[in-house]
């Protein structure tokens, strides 16, 4: 006697209703893809900044840490297809939303843009950096400013930077690490590998914003690169941590530095609501000055952290104010072990349940109701 005809056999016949239980169950997945896919999206809460007006009195910049596009392995591409697929669509799911609400005038991309491995292949990294390009870069016509991180080129404790991985990225990206101006922002970034760091054309009296993947001021110190002190910036801007933060940092002449910290790091929870900042600093060649640093958690919930998921949003003002906001985004990882915990209730009770031609159908209608649902949410966007 097989399992299945036993279980069958010891069940209460009253207990078994095929035709009772199987269209609640479906009605029960539904709603439950619904809530997932389309209802828990529109309940995010987004601090907007008002439209934006058509002088030059303002910068907006939106700011992708951490995307963590995941590498495929050549050996079981088939078996974690869907993986790809779910971790790319709530990338550009949000993006594009994001994108569209925000009117940024660039976008900033802070590293580790690829889920790093020490030994993948070209292949694979060439892949998933096509799609991070259809993600967040060629989806739109906005100047964008890209720099590694530990994920792309090494430079870990444990996984040292390597020159092939730094020449594969900058084939790749090297055309937008370039300074760039925006209005009155001039943006720089750090990069492991010589690069002419000079907008000297333009004003001095523009706002200066540095770009580095990993922090430049922690707790333990201030580790400024040598390209970066003649440039006298006035913002500092970075990912890998995952957790948002702001700090000022002072130092002058005949005293120790020290942080202000405005908003500390907390890996439990965002910050809510929009932070304005007066830029009435910047570092000095001598190491000493005032200066603002961002922290930005990643925008994937394959980070770690999947409930700090958020894009940050920068605005530069001419009179020299800053204002700074996260938007977050839904927590991914509970919708999918929750879609986990309903497939093997639903293969449970249909191969134990029910006769094999119904288990087929059951189990084909359920998918083809979620997959209509995926699909057609993704449409919406």
């Amino acid at each position: 006697m097989t399992l299945r005809s036993a279980v069958v056999r010891c069940m209460r016949p009253g207990w078994n209703q095929r035709v009772r239980i199987t269209p609640l169950f479906n009605l029960l997945f539904l709603l439950i893809v619904l809530v997932g896919e389309f209802f828990l999206p529109l309940w995010i809460d987004w601090d907007l900044p008002v439209s934006k007006s058509s002088g030059d009195d303002e910068v907006r910049l939106l700011v992708v840490a951490d995307p963590h596009v995941q590498l495929y392995h050549p050996y079981w591409y088939y078996a974690e297809y869907f993986s790809l697929l779910d971790s790319d669509r709530y990338l550009r799911r949000y993006f594009r939303r994001v994108h569209r609400l925000a009117e940024p005038d660039a976008i900033l991309i802070l590293g580790d843009l690829v889920d790093g491995e020490m030994d993948a292949p070209n292949v694979a990294f060439y892949h998933a950096i096509e799609r991070l390009k259809q993600l967040f870069i060629s989806s739109h016509a906005l100047p964008c400013f890209v720099i590694p991180g530990d994920n792309d080129v090494g430079g870990d404790w444990n996984d040292p930077m390597s020159t092939e991985r730094c020449e594969r990225f900058k084939g790749a990206f090297g055309h937008l690490s370039f300074p760039k101006r925006i209005k009155f922002a001039k943006l720089y970034g750090y990069v492991p590998w010589p690069e002419h760091n000079d907008l000297s054309f333009t004003d001095t009296s523009d706002v200066v914003i540095f770009l580095s993947h990993h922090p430049i001021i922690t707790p333990y110190g201030a580790g400024f690169p040598e390209t970066m002190i003649h440039l006298k910036p006035a913002v500092l801007i970075s990912g890998h941590d995952h957790v948002a933060y702001i700090l000022r940092w002072e130092h002058k002449l005949g005293m120790s530095a020290k942080i202000n910290w405005i908003v500390p790091p907390d890996a439990r929870q965002l910050p809510v609501g929009s932070f304005q900042l007066q830029l009435d600093g910047v570092l000095e060649q001598s190491n000493v000055g005032n200066l603002v640093q961002l922290g930005v958690p990643s925008c994937s919930y394959r980070s770690g952290q999947s409930s700090l998921a958020a894009y940050g949003l920068v605005q530069i003002f001419r009179n020299r104010t800053m204002k700074y906001t996260l938007l977050p985004l839904p927590d991914r990882l509970p919708v999918i072990y929750l879609y986990i915990f309903m497939l093997v209730i639903l293969l449970g009770y249909t191969f134990l349940c029910l006769p094999f031609r119904k288990t087929w159908i059951t189990i084909l209608c359920n998918c083809g109701v979620f997959m209509c649902t995926y699909f057609f949410t993704q449409l919406l966007d």
